[in-house]
This record gives C-alpha cells, sequence and structure tokens, in this order.
C-alpha cells in the first residue's frame, strides 16, 4: 500500500467515526477547539510582544531615569525596614514563590498551598537606589528548588543528600522560587519618584528614615497591558530568548489545533 492509499483509507476511517457523533457533541468540540485556537494565538502574540518590549526599551540609570514606564538594570539588597525570608526554607531572601504538593493514592500529587511574597525590596545600580514593589509582576529567576518530606511545613530544607533521600518517602513535596541579596535584577515598571510623606501613605506599615526626602520607586501602579511589569534575575538576552521560545511552543500549539479542527470538519462534513 503506498502512501496516497494508506492517507485515504486513514481519512475514511477518520470519516467513519466522527459521523456518529452526535451533532451537539460535535459542535461543542469544534467550538471548544476554537476557543482554545484563540487562546494559543494571544500566548504566542503576548509572548512576542514582551520581548520585543524588553529589546525596544533602553536600560537608564537610576539617578537620571524619566518618571514614567522605564527599565532598571542593578543589583538587590535587602530593605533593612523590610526584612523578608522565605516561608518554606526560612532563609533571607528579597522575594520568594512557593509551593506545597500532597500526593494521594487515587490523584497523584496535587497542589494544596502556594503563594508568594509582597514585601518590598531594593534595587541599586551605582547612581542611586529604588524601591521595588513586586506585587503584579511578571517575576523569573533562575533559583527554583524542590525536596520532600513529611509535614505540611517542612522545618527549613534538607541539609544534605541524605535528608533529601530520606525526605522522598514523604507525601509533601515543596517547590520555592527565590531572589536574593546581591543578584541581578532586570527590571520594568512605572517608575516615580515621592517625597516621604506621600510614601508614606501609600505604604504605611514601613518605617522610613526622616532624612529620606525622596524615594523612587518601581510598581505596577499606572500602566496598562502594552506596558508589561517584568522583574528578572536571569540574564537580559536570556530573558528576550525565553519569552520568544514561549512564543514559539505556543505557536506550534495553535497551528496543532488548527489543523486538527480542520481535519474535523472535513471528515464530519459531506
Amino acid at each position: 500500500m503506498n502512501l496516497s492509499s494508506f492517507l485515504q483509507q486513514v481519512f475514511y476511517n477518520t470519516k467513519s467515526v466522527f459521523n456518529v457523533i452526535p451533532p451537539q457533541v460535535f459542535w461543542f468540540m469544534v467550538g471548544m477547539g476554537g476557543l482554545f485556537i484563540l487562546y494559543f494565538m494571544y500566548q504566542s502574540y503576548k509572548g512576542l510582544k514582551r520581548a520585543r518590549v524588553i529589546e525596544d526599551t533602553p536600560t537608564a540609570k537610576i539617578r537620571s531615569v524619566a518618571q514614567g514606564y522605564a527599565e532598571l538594570l542593578g543589583e538587590q539588597y535587602i530593605l533593612a525596614n523590610s526584612p523578608s525570608a522565605t516561608k518554606l526554607s526560612r532563609l533571607p531572601c528579597t522575594w520568594h514563590r512557593y509551593a506545597i504538593e500532597f500526593r494521594d493514592q487515587q490523584s497523584g500529587w496535587r497542589v494544596i498551598e502556594h503563594g508568594n511574597s509582597a514585601a518590598l525590596f531594593g534595587l541599586k545600580d551605582g547612581t542611586g537606589v529604588c524601591i521595588i514593589d513586586p506585587k503584579g509582576a511578571e517575576i523569573s529567576t533562575p533559583m527554583v528548588d524542590q525536596w520532600q518530606g513529611f509535614n505540611r511545613y517542612p522545618n527549613g530544607k534538607p541539609r544534605s543528600w541524605l535528608g533529601r533521600f530520606w525526605g522522598a518517602r514523604g507525601k509533601y513535596r515543596y517547590t520555592e522560587w527565590t531572589m536574593h541579596e546581591g543578584m541581578p535584577l532586570h527590571a520594568m515598571g512605572n517608575f516615580h519618584t515621592y517625597s516621604l510623606q506621600p510614601f508614606k501613605v501609600l505604604y504605611p506599615k514601613y518605617e522610613w528614615a526622616s532624612d529620606d526626602d525622596s524615594i523612587n520607586l518601581l510598581s505596577k501602579s499606572g500602566l496598562d497591558k502594552q506596558n508589561p511589569f517584568v522583574l528578572s534575575a536571569i540574564d537580559q538576552k536570556k530573558s528576550i530568548r525565553k519569552y520568544r521560545i514561549d512564543a514559539f511552543i505556543w505557536f506550534i500549539a495553535y497551528m496543532s489545533l488548527l489543523a486538527g479542527i480542520g481535519w474535523l470538519l472535513v471528515a464530519r462534513l459531506p
């Protein structure tokens, strides 16, 4: 049997299968497929847009940056009046995200708790300092760790490979994403300089020295969808490449599903 005959046989077999599906179910499948196609298209466009914005926005120095949407590059540090520690490993950090999973016999691993920190931290680039409010940011970090244990909340990370080996018998799995003091940070967001009193109104739980006559802040406040709020501890070129790869994967998914829906329609319709 040659390739043409084989494909023709597959088509007729597929056609006979889809002809027995009730019309309501068939068109529901097509409609859901169409929604997923639109979603995949949006995600692909979003990835390309993020990469393009990072490429086109010039990096500024904190001392001379203009008010508004800005891109900064510097080193992270923990604020003296805003110490932060990871929830699972209980180590100092500038930012962290975590997930706790539980393993049962029926469904395998399932997430039972997750969250991320919202504490302010600092960025310095040699010309000045800027406060970072991470709420609402797209955050990327190379620091990811995962281990297992026997309790919902671990008593820190295992200190050796033996501890990790023993903990692998546990029914809880912990994943932690972190950024730490001294790590580089590529940040894009809304830059604004506040005098002390208005800043205290925005962040009343933080105490600031009275000699701070102005405070620089980078946050999501006032941004639209065209200007993403991005915090990345990954090299800028690697971030751009990551967004482009993500966009390509979503594009492949979009094209594959589009071809599948087309096959369904050709196989079902006379």
